[in-house]
């Protein structure tokens, strides 16, 4: 009966308190079409105020293709962009053709292009520029070989980890790599 008569008292809250601060709901949230799925919601609201917050916190949303991982997802960067927090994607591809290390590609020109001119140049490291040039998501196009960069892995997981630390000096950021299970 409350329901046919559109009873207010039924409806999804608005606002929700989000490391520290009361933000909006995202509309997809309020009208209702992200269903059952409230206690992983908790848990990822409650990881990111705790990330909001300061803190570093990791969570991996795993399941069953169509089930609604993605959308999920979705949620919680609407939510972390309502809060003020950079949000970046990268996504891995089914099959082959894609470059090495895809996903990391997608974050990285991402976090680049928000950078001021003087940290995008410090954060561009030779190994990271090379990784950039040699897949074609650098200035220069396909140039190189990701040879020298396999070769030696370190100076390239360290210079992805100096980007994400530059860019999350500045403020809270959430990276989210969706389709994990296609990764090369």
């Amino acid at each position: 009966t409350r329901i046919l008569q559109q009873d207010p008292g039924l409806d999804a809250p608005v606002q929700v308190e989000v490391g520290g601060r009361t933000i909006g709901l995202p509309v997809a949230a309020r009208d209702g079409h992200l269903v059952g799925r409230d206690s992983e919601l908790a848990h990822l609201r409650a990881l990111l105020s705790e990330a909001l917050s300061g803190a570093s916190r990791f969570a991996l949303v795993e399941g069953e293709p169509g089930i609604g991982k993605t959308r999920l997802q979705e949620e919680v960067a609407a939510w972390a962009l309502a809060a003020g927090a950079t949000v970046v994607w990268g996504r891995c591809h089914d099959g082959d053709g894609a470059p090495a290390f895809w996903p990391w590609l997608e974050v990285l020109r991402r976090l680049l292009d928000a950078l001021p001119e003087p940290e995008r140049r410090a954060a561009l490291t030779p190994a990271l520029r090379q990784l950039l040039d040699a897949t074609g998501a650098g200035p220069h196009g396909p140039a190189g070989s990701l040879g020298g960069i396999i070769a030696a892995p370190f100076a390239l997981y360290g210079a992805i980890g100096g980007v994400l630390e530059t860019v999350a000096r500045r403020g809270p950021l959430v990276v989210m790599i969706d389709d994990l299970q296609w990764a090369d």
